[in-house]
């Protein structure tokens, strides 16, 4: 007999595998091919991995807060997301490259410990946190490793 394996252990596998796949293209680069503008928009391999490192953050702490309070996060429309956006890589522009990529691991990995913590509904993708979780881990990372691809 063939155990299934469960929504959360499968959203765990999405998350690492999509995860490597970003990783692996991005730190394939050069640190000035990372650099270099353009990678997405106007925006660099840099600024693009930022950006993930920084919903990564938001990330645990809508589920969370929605897990313990019930509250929803709104950050507004999608100007109000772009702005939030390009606020976040501005700030991330004044870390060294080490430093960004310091950040970019710190928040996977709390990510990853938060997300292997929880039970197993908040997974359930017809939930709001299943919803955030599918949309800002995994699906965020293919999102943009398949921009970097072209």
């Amino acid at each position: 007999m063939t155990v299934q394996p469960t929504v959360k252990e499968n959203a765990l596998q999405q998350l690492e595998e999509q995860w490597n796949r970003l990783l692996d293209l991005a730190r394939g680069l050069s640190d000035e091919a990372q650099q270099r503008p353009n990678a997405t928009g106007d925006w660099s391999v840099r600024d693009l991995m930022g950006h993930i490192a920084t919903w990564d953050r938001e990330l645990v702490n809508v589920v969370g807060k929605y897990l313990t309070s019930g509250e929803k996060t709104d950050y507004g429309d999608d100007e109000a997301v772009n702005r939030y956006n390009e606020a976040e890589v501005v700030r991330q522009r004044s870390l060294t490259q080490d430093q960004l990529w310091d950040e970019v691991t710190l928040h996977h990995d709390r990510l990853v410990q938060f997300l292997r913590a929880l039970p197993e509904e908040p997974f359930d993708p017809g939930t709001y946190s299943g919803g955030w979780i599918a949309t800002d881990s995994w699906g965020h990372y293919r999102e943009h490793r398949q921009d970097l691809e072209g």
